[in-house]
């Protein structure tokens, strides 16, 4: 049977299909999906906002007026919804130390936030996480339109400190992170391994053995690449098992492919004709360690 090379035109074509559609994610620009953020954050901040509920109810309320009172029994109780509701901001961009956020960059208000956007005051909100977002609010002194909002909301600028929590840095779970590497390399291997794979099918019977030799290489690499992932969990995992099982079938059939020329080549020379010509070897490792590659002798 001869291949030329327009028949592996449809080949080549699956294997563009694979690496677009493995490599698309990464440029798609698509916004990161929300960083979870602990029970045990939850819990904490949930506590500090309980108890600091706990000492706003309890202050003595002589000095304010009425609809001083009013209002700050409202925002008590607005504080208390916040807490409940246990949405919290997430910590981005300093995993060394808690900060405060005003807003995080996925739009989660902190409590204090929370009240100002309750009240009305959205554009306050707005302009303090653009301009001072990880600012204290004690820092906020002076600035004048929070003053009056304190002032007009029954709290003081203490009040409004002791209510504002900070927050811990949480990366992702590793099992359900894949980075850019790794998935552009899962790419580039499921590809030129699938191309290898359909140019080393058994039907191939005169396929030049420099496709055997390209499919032991891309093998061991889909190999190399899959097994430290095996037991990785999520999304890792599930590309270790991809590279693994195309690179494993790649290698196989590339050693077919070169074992099957070898024998065509002894059966074509002579009994009685001269050694000659060169002779690859090429074998799939895999070590005790996990480790995986290949290992090629040539003899001439």
């Amino acid at each position: 049977m001869n291949v030329h090379r327009k028949d592996l035109l449809p080949f080549a074509g699956i294997a563009i299909a694979l690496l677009i559609a493995s490599v698309a994610p990464l440029w798609s620009g698509t916004a990161e999906p929300p960083v979870p953020v602990t029970q045990s954050e939850i819990t904490r901040i949930q506590e500090h906002l309980r108890t600091v509920e706990s000492e706003l109810l309890r202050r003595d309320l002589f000095h304010l007026s009425v609809r001083q009172q009013s209002a700050r029994m409202q925002h008590i109780q607005l504080l208390r919804e916040y807490r409940e509701r246990g949405l919290f901001p997430h910590n981005h961009d300093n995993p060394e130390r808690q900060l405060p956020f005003f807003v995080d960059h996925q739009g989660t208000h902190c409590a204090v936030a929370y009240l100002l956007a309750r009240s009305g005051r959205a554009d306050l909100v707005q302009r303090v996480a653009q301009g001072r977002n990880n600012a204290y609010v004690a820092e906020l002194a002076d600035d004048p339109e929070m003053v009056a909002w304190l002032d007009s909301a029954g709290l003081s600028l203490q009040e409004a400190a002791r209510i504002q929590p900070m927050y811990n840095w949480q990366p992702q779970e590793e099992t359900s992170r894949v980075s850019t590497e790794y998935a552009l390399l899962s790419a580039l291997s499921l590809g030129f391994g699938s191309v290898s794979i359909a140019t080393n099918l058994p039907g191939n019977r005169e396929a030049p053995g420099w496709r055997g030799a390209y499919g032991l290489v891309i093998g061991a690499y889909g190999i190399a690449l899959g097994v430290p992932k095996l037991d990785a969990g999520g999304t890792p995992q599930v590309l270790g098992v991809l590279n693994t099982a195309v690179g494993a079938t790649a290698a196989l059939l590339g050693a077919r492919t070169l074992w099957q020329g070898s024998r065509r080549h002894v059966a074509a020379v002579p009994e009685n004709a001269p050694a000659s010509g060169v002779t690859v070897t090429a074998v799939p490792l895999l070590g005790v360690d996990g480790r995986a590659g290949v290992s090629m002798q040539v003899k001439y």
